[in-house]
């Protein structure tokens, strides 16, 4: 976004003053890419302690001796350990995507039990907080050939905001359609909804969260959305939704059921 605003900036200066101003726009590109060189490196180098706290942290849950007290504190710290994990893979993500090295490798995948497997793996989060998740599609089986990577990052990342953002006793539905040549997933939930006034504003930017998800979750990245356009758009789809404060939303991911195979240097973690 900066760097387009100092574009956009830049197209109504004279030439002298491109000229002028030239050394400080390369300076602004050398300061953003070592920025993003900067989070790859301390991403990376993060995954080496967390996995030994984790490994740690499972030796001592298998310990007949450890007392309740201690069963408890453990826990709170593999707890807090995911949650770690998970940012640091939110932030591999986006240094990957802001660099343009992600590569593709589109598998074949059955979507209708990996769909399946994925609301399996919410449904303790969803029962923890009173959350009714249903599935329904429109065939029994639906074959695709695309990443495996990039399209678990655009469905969690949908799936968590709905069950972040949805109060309990609430409902959130999961529905693929395969139509000719292409599959639609969309994501439903009764939760909070986006503001009218914020819904054209940058929802799928880095860091940009609506005000009241900022209310109800002080501590958000920001980040979910952003990984999920630029995934479905590697994958040539679109994305797009539909909201109402107080509401709830819906988010639709339509993306073709062979993608294209993208030659970079990582796949999305």
């Amino acid at each position: 976004i900066e760097f387009l605003l100092l574009l956009a900036v830049l197209a109504t200066l004279t030439v002298e003053g491109l000229f002028i101003l030239r050394p400080a726009v390369e300076k602004f590109k050398q300061a953003d890419k070592l920025k993003n060189e900067f989070i790859s490196i301390a991403s990376h180098q993060l995954r080496t302690p967390l996995t030994s706290i984790k490994w740690v942290a499972e030796r001592m849950l298998k310990k007949e001796s450890l007392s309740e007290k201690g069963r408890e504190q453990t826990s709170d710290i593999m707890t807090s350990m995911k949650e770690l994990s998970s940012l640091v893979d939110l932030l591999l993500n986006v240094s990957r995507l802001n660099t343009g090295k992600i590569n593709t490798k589109p598998e074949s995948i059955e979507l209708v039990s990996w769909v399946k497997s994925l609301i399996d793996e919410c449904a303790p989060i969803c029962d923890k907080r009173n959350l009714k998740i249903s599935f329904h599609h429109s065939a029994e089986f639906v074959r695709a050939k695309t990443d495996k990577g990039a399209l678990r990052n655009i469905a969690q990342a949908i799936l968590s905001n709905a069950m972040e953002y949805t109060s309990a006793g609430g409902k959130i539905e999961v529905m693929l359609k395969s139509v000719p040549q292409r599959f639609v997933l969309t994501i439903r939930d009764n939760g909070v909804g986006i503001p009218k006034k914020e819904q054209n504003q940058f929802l799928f930017q880095k860091f940009h969260r609506a005000s009241n998800a900022e209310k109800m979750k002080p501590g958000g990245t920001g980040l979910g959305l952003y990984i999920a356009k630029q995934a479905t758009e590697l994958l040539g789809g679109k994305i797009w939704f539909e909201s109402e404060e107080g509401k709830g939303s819906i988010f639709y991911v339509e993306l073709p059921l062979e993608s294209k195979e993208i030659k970079g240097q990582k796949l999305l973690s």
